[in-house]
């Protein structure tokens, strides 16, 4: 460890011998840098900077109150902004604006002199612990102090506008989309409304949910049906046995009369006993009552026995029953006692007065029979109006399964687009809030929190800065050139040297002679020549 010391000691000692045989070679270039430095000093023109530092305001109103539509970080917004205000355009106007650049000579603006503003300006970014940009700061050079002031002050406006009018223009062009979503889906849903009602319109009667009321018609039909069908068997047991109590007052009379020997067969056959025709064609208040019971009929299937047309057709009914009544009853009262209308101004045989008892009877039961088979036309026509009733409600149950998949289909469709329109019409309100919000300047803005101030002093060039380039240059230089020189010198200096030369070892070295000793040598020497030359 000693040997060590001792040799960075030998070397450091060597180099110092060394820089002071070449001392003029290492102070020559130091005085020069010195100067140089001194010169640059004086003659590089003064910049100065200024410095404004703008502060990210953060939303005035709770996101969770007011969520903000503008989307994007706040680096890549003021990316966007640096761009535009770093664009030819802008930092022409700006150029022209405040005189920049005095020393161009030519009115026309080139690259180069919007190359070098870009590069005057500054922009740097403070950010908080939650990696999110909090502030930053906006800085420009230039010769003028004033000058540098203003158009700090001036680019500090610019950022600002330009972060309010990209905020701006982000959330009316969201709320401009919003809105065209909105009609787009709109007309979707109108169209989807229009097709559910037009298919609910064409399968009327089939729909799912007219299901269970189909179900109970066709049961209340099914059990009109056979009410009806047992009202009419019912009738043509009663016309049966009214016939067949006719077929017996007729035998009856005959076989009376015959007894009696009161009339002969052709005075019986004349006298109007006999029981007439059933299949003469009805009257017309006959046939309108017909009409007015099978009216009745199919409005019983429909509704119930309150509704005004069934009570008004039930009153009519009545009236012509009573009117068919009397009309009967006044046809018999004008036919002749013995014979028909065909055998008036004949020979009439006065039959007994029991005949015309009986004639009166059969005359009811035909009345009876009249009206029975009325009510089995009726019966009849209300038979099958049910059972084309029952062949359409029975379509419509077994169709409601095929249209309800279909219809379901449909409402699908519709809620998935009123689900979506729905969510567009929310975030066009979020969107409408937020962009009165960026109106009133209430969202997240740019705000200066220190203004660009005056610069006293220069930014460059720093002169200590220079003087120590300059001394650290020269001295650099001088002893490069000192090593050389030295290098170049055959001189031979230390032990080690003549052993590594000769490879013969040194026994011994004689040291250098200090000053003082050279100078008492160099004035002995001079002593001695003087007496020489005096005793010569």
């Amino acid at each position: 460890m000693e040997e060590k010391n001792q040799d960075l000691s030998q070397l450091l000692r060597d180099y110092l011998a060394m820089a002071w045989r070449q001392k003029v070679w290492v102070v020559v270039p130091l005085f020069v840098g010195i100067l140089i430095s001194g010169i640059l000093i004086v003659k590089l023109p003064k910049v100065y900077r200024s410095s404004t530092l703008i502060l990210v305001e953060a939303q005035k109103v709770p996101e969770e109150y007011v969520k903000s539509a503008v989307s994007g970080t706040v680096e890549g917004r003021l990316s966007t902004i640096q761009q535009q205000i770093m664009s030819r355009s802008l930092l022409e106007k700006i150029v022209n604006k405040f005189g920049l650049y005095p020393e161009n000579s030519e009115k026309v603006i080139t690259e180069e002199i919007i190359g070098r503003m870009r590069n005057n300006i500054d922009v740097k970014t403070t950010v908080a612990r939650n990696n999110n940009i909090e502030a930053f700061s906006l800085s420009f050079e230039g010769e003028n102090p004033t000058m540098v002031m203003n158009v700090t002050n001036e680019l500090a406006s610019l950022f600002i506008e330009e972060n309010l009018k990209i905020r701006e223009q982000m959330v009316e062009g969201t709320t401009e989309f919003l809105d065209n979503e909105l009609k787009s889906l709109k007309e979707t849903l109108e169209l989807q409304e229009a097709r559910i009602g037009e298919f609910k319109r064409t399968h009327m009667g089939e729909l799912p949910q007219q299901l269970e009321a189909n179900l109970r018609s066709l049961d209340r039909i099914q059990s009109d049906l056979l009410a009806t069908q047992l009202a009419k068997r019912a009738a043509q047991d009663r016309k049966m046995v009214l016939e067949k109590t006719i077929e017996l007052t007729k035998q009856r009379i005959e076989e009376t009369a015959k007894q009696r020997g009161e009339i002969d067969d052709e005075t019986l056959r004349r006298s109007g006993i006999s029981v007439p025709s059933t299949e003469k064609p009805p009257s017309p208040l006959m046939l309108k009552l017909i009409q007015r019971k099978a009216d009745l009929a199919n409005l019983q299937t429909e509704y119930k026995e309150n509704y005004p047309d069934i009570i008004m057709l039930k009153r009519e009914i009545l009236d012509l029953e009573d009117q068919i009544a009397q009309t009967e009853m006044n046809q018999m009262a004008t036919l002749p006692s013995g014979s028909s209308e065909g055998d008036r101004g004949r020979t009439q045989t006065r039959l007994p007065a029991g005949f015309e008892a009986e004639r009166a009877h059969i005359a009811e039961l035909q009345r009876q029979i009249q009206t029975i088979e009325v009510e089995l036309t009726t019966l009849k026509d209300r038979e099958q109006g049910l059972e084309k009733q029952i062949r359409t409600y029975d379509k419509r149950v077994e169709s409601a399964p095929a249209r309800e998949q279909e219809l379901a289909v449909l409402e699908r469709d519709y809620e998935n687009t009123k689900k979506n329109y729905q969510a567009l019409l929310d975030k066009k309100l979020n969107a409408k809030i937020s962009e009165n919000l960026e109106k009133r300047q209430k969202g997240e803005q740019f705000r200066i929190l220190d203004p660009a101030n005056l610069p006293e002093r220069p930014f460059k060039p720093v002169p200590m800065r220079i003087l120590f380039m300059g001394i650290a240059g020269g001295l650099g230089v001088g002893v490069a050139l000192a090593f050389i020189r030295e290098t170049l010198d055959g001189s031979i200096r230390r032990p080690e040297e003549v052993e590594r030369i000769t490879s013969v070892p040194v026994l011994a070295s004689i040291p250098d002679f200090d000053e003082e000793l050279k100078i008492t040598e160099k004035y002995l020497s001079k002593i001695m020549v003087d007496d020489e030359k005096t005793n010569g």
